[in-house]
């Protein structure tokens, strides 16, 4: 499916989903007695839902064909109880509204009724449509390498996409899997467009193919066909990217991450913010006696404060609650704390045990130094010695630093003493970066919390 497709299938089911909504309002409103006429509190209700709707469908991702019933169970689920938050949210605040617990039931009730039969059907009407010929293009692929078989497996998986591989065009194919699919070689191309019918080519060559490709350009130019053009940079590197225009010219990204989108920097952010207040706030009476217990457990500062590596390589000060005996800081800045460090108090020992010791951190949140969730941040010392033994360490930096992370909750925390824990650490925090989505980072603060592997040093 295009992307343009798939926006018009987007803005179909919105313009249904708020007709939906306006009948469920109506409805709900009549099966409590109110009858159908609306008051000046109910067009505002209706407009707000509408808003909390877009809300919740943009922070789950529900609009959009889904290929599963799961899949589309599991987001609609979501979606409604985002739904239902934000709407009980504005009636906790606005009590001198009058608001009927028993109408918006009935509300909440008839729309997830009605939106559940409306991208079950719809889904299927969708999807059902590329199958007919009216709505299947004919795709002819240019390159039987790496590349074109990438086209194959996604269009033979896909069906709902409508792309229907007619063949291959390659003078030297290789590939066993498309040895039958292989129709002619690059230069049958003007004469196989005359005999078939072909709505679209997507040419799959290296740009080392130059002329050949400016001839594919101009044969499908002359026969009014759509070309479309895998960039050679997929061959090169599995790394996320993205095309832009640097006034007419086109620039390719590499390394585009989902954080880069400005929707998602603010939604990461204000949890950021939040989450960070809410503990600073509940958690202070910890905080009070975890200093006094570290004032009084050696001498020394209540807070160990270290320069460490952190977003866009930007350094910065990471606070936590001393849990060792004061050392001179040229040793503190190189020698990673251990399992059973000798320097540890008792106290200290305690707090690291419980995580106590990383609560300081929430500060560092709430200035905009680190987030919740991301890829743990490292000694200066280390950055340096890390970038140069481990493949991508530095695209790590990519995303603000966490408190937690994907590598930590998969059990790579602790000293990155060997090659391996560093790697697999890094690892970890790459795929963390290229996946981001909010729910991931909800998952990530619930194993932290909840899960034992994630409270296992990497020993």
């Amino acid at each position: 499916m295009t992307k343009n497709n798939d926006e018009v299938i987007k803005n179909v089911y919105r313009a249904i989903e708020v007709v939906l909504l306006l009948i469920s309002f109506i409805a709900a409103h009549h099966l409590r007695g109110l009858g159908f006429e609306q008051t000046y509190y109910d067009k505002i209700m209706m407009l707000y839902s509408i808003i909390c709707w877009y809300v919740a469908t943009k922070l789950t991702n529900f609009q959009r064909i889904h290929y599963s019933k799961i899949n589309l169970l599991f987001k609609l689920v979501k979606s409604i109880l985002i739904f239902i938050f934000l709407i009980t949210f504005v009636g906790f605040i606005l009590k001198e509204w009058y608001f009927s617990r028993l109408m918006y039931a009935y509300y909440f009730s008839i729309f997830s009724f009605l939106i559940l039969i409306l991208h079950l059907i719809g889904d299927h009407v969708f999807i059902s449509a590329h199958k007919y010929d009216k709505f299947c293009k004919n795709i002819l692929v240019i390159g039987a390498g790496r590349m074109g078989l990438a086209v194959f497996k996604e269009a033979s998986y896909h069906p709902e996409y409508g792309m229907n591989i007619v063949g291959f065009l390659d003078d030297n194919p290789k590939g066993k899997v498309l040895a039958s699919q292989v129709i002619g070689k690059i230069a049958d191309l003007p004469n196989i467009l005359k005999k078939k019918k072909i709505h679209q080519i997507i040419i799959a060559l290296p740009l080392k193919y130059e002329e050949e490709i400016k001839r594919i350009i101009h044969a499908g130019d002359y026969e009014g066909i759509k070309i479309k053009l895998i960039p050679d940079l997929y061959r090169i590197t599995k790394q996320n990217f993205s095309i832009g225009f640097f006034g007419k010219i086109p620039l390719m990204e590499v390394n585009q991450v989902p954080l880069d989108n400005v929707y998602n920097k603010i939604m990461k952010r204000s949890f950021d913010i939040v989450f960070s207040l809410l503990v600073l706030i509940l958690g202070s009476p910890i905080f009070i006696l975890a200093a006094i217990a570290v004032k009084l457990s050696s001498p020394g500062p209540i807070l160990f404060v270290q320069e460490r590596t952190g977003y866009k390589q930007k350094k910065f000060f990471v606070k936590k609650f001393r849990s060792m005996r004061k050392l001179p800081k040229e040793i503190e800045d190189k020698i990673q704390a251990t399992e059973n460090d000798p320097r540890k108090t008792k106290v200290g020992d305690f707090i690291r045990k419980t995580n106590i010791d990383e609560l300081p951190q929430f500060i560092n949140v709430l200035k905009g130094e680190m987030s919740v969730v991301g890829p743990r941040p490292h000694m200066l010392v280390h950055t340096e010695e890390f970038r140069n033994k481990v493949d991508e360490y530095m695209l790590r930096h990519f995303v603000k630093p966490g408190i937690t992370g994907w590598a930590q909750v998969n059990g790579w925390r602790g000293p990155t003493d060997t090659l391996l824990k560093i790697e697999k650490r890094v690892e970890y925090d790459l795929w963390y970066t290229k996946n981001w989505t909010f729910w991931l980072d909800i998952k990530i603060i619930w194993l932290t919390v909840f899960s034992k592997q994630s409270r296992l040093n990497a020993f």
